[in-house]
């Protein structure tokens, strides 16, 4: 079973906001409020879009690589809360074979530091993070997870809340749970398709859900 991070087990929504208001600060432009932004990234818009919105598509470039830079420091991820239900839900289906957490996290050592300060490492079986860049997107993470399994994902399981995660598990086999509790909403989520589509963390622990797992577990 191969967990995203960002979604289904933490609430980033504030971490994201808080970014994007600070870097269009150092650049003395007007930002959204919290519930506008995050609105629009639930519709699947691009950090490009956002800021075109805002009429300052002239500092995308400087805006990306600001952001690449701050948005995995401590003094942010602080920010970041477990979803609601997450850890009793990690607790429930902690000793299922192969519990992954696979993400695309470039600082792998504030990675490690979250986790122990949010008291769920030890609810994985192993973690895997890269901040590589691919193109299209849903490459990184099936490349992440296929190489983690031969590229054999079948008979296993991911968990996640945006589209390309669905695409990247669907094109190794695997079977696809999508929570739109996340940074993308359930209309985006549909489009790719997933096998379960669930709108919070907590009803992974419902009868319905837990049979799917307990038979492919078989």
């Amino acid at each position: 079973m191969f967990w995203d991070y960002d979604g289904p087990i933490l609430d980033v929504s504030e971490r994201y906001w808080l970014i994007h208001r600070d870097i269009m600060a150092e650049y003395g432009r007007p930002s959204f409020k919290k519930d506008e932004y995050w609105a629009m990234k639930r519709l699947g818009m691009l950090e490009s879009d956002v800021l075109e919105k805002l009429g300052s598509s002239d500092i995308v470039t400087e805006y990306r690589r600001r952001r690449q830079e701050i948005i995995e420091e401590r003094e942010y991820l602080l920010h970041d809360r477990l979803q609601e239900g997450a850890f009793e839900v990690l607790k429930a289906l902690r000793e299922r074979p192969g519990n992954v957490l696979a993400t695309l996290r470039w600082n792998r050592a504030n990675l490690l530091w979250q986790l122990d300060h949010l008291k769920i490492a030890d609810m994985f079986f192993d973690v895997l993070s890269t901040g590589e860049e691919k193109i299209p997107r849903w490459r990184i993470k099936h490349d992440l997870m296929g190489s983690y399994l031969d590229y054999n994902g079948k008979g296993h399981v991911i968990i996640t809340d945006t589209d390309t995660d669905i695409r990247s598990g669907k094109e190794l086999g695997m079977f696809t749970i999508g929570i739109s509790n996340g940074i993308r909403g359930p209309q985006v989520l549909k489009e790719e398709g997933p096998d379960i589509l669930l709108e919070n963390t907590h009803e992974l622990l419902l009868d319905g859900v837990i049979g799917v797992l307990d038979g492919l577990d078989r």
